[in-house]
């Protein structure tokens, strides 16, 4: 028998498999996704290539790979240590925010009136979505080192407030 004040949490923790498991099945279905449209679109991407000069190919491969750190990302113990790696990631997603803008819209004018079909190809597709993901990636990661140098100060206080407590 439950108490009006208190809830069962047994039920909570197959909410929080169920996220857990439709998270990893997001993320296989992204890289298998990926992969498809990498082997798919090869061929028609090395011809579109050496006309219009895009890498867009190259781009998506990239993101793959790149990605894979966003799911490994974890914190360090000391504030210089997790300062570099906030840094590190979020020049990481402007660098290739900026790579996949310039593929993605550089060569449209050549694209659209040499190959036309490649704008609706699933490589051209899933560049674009990573270019939107991306985006939404580099504006939290943004947010996050700014929010973070902010609290430098903060941080600064505490650890010389614990210091001073252990003399």
């Amino acid at each position: 028998m439950l108490h009006n004040n208190v809830y069962d949490c047994g039920k909570l923790k197959y909410v929080i498999y169920g996220v857990g498991l439709l998270l990893v099945l997001s993320l296989l279905a992204y890289y298998s996704f990926g992969i498809y449209v990498l082997v798919d679109d090869y061929d028609r991407f090395k011809i579109v290539e050496l006309s219009c000069d895009t890498k867009i190919w190259y781009y998506v491969l990239i993101c793959l790979i790149i990605n894979l750190d966003k799911i490994l990302f974890r914190n360090y113990y000391s504030y210089e240590e997790n300062f570099r790696l906030h840094f590190s990631i979020t020049a990481l997603e402007i660098v290739m925010l900026v790579f996949g803008g310039v593929e993605i819209f550089r060569n449209d004018d050549c694209i659209t009136t040499n190959y036309n079909d490649f704008l609706y190809t699933g490589l051209w597709r899933f560049a674009l979505a990573n270019f939107i993901l991306q985006m939404v990636t580099s504006l939290f990661f943004s947010a996050n080192l700014i929010n973070y140098m902010c609290n430098k100060k903060k941080i600064e206080e505490n650890n010389s407030i614990e210091t001073r407590s252990w003399c």
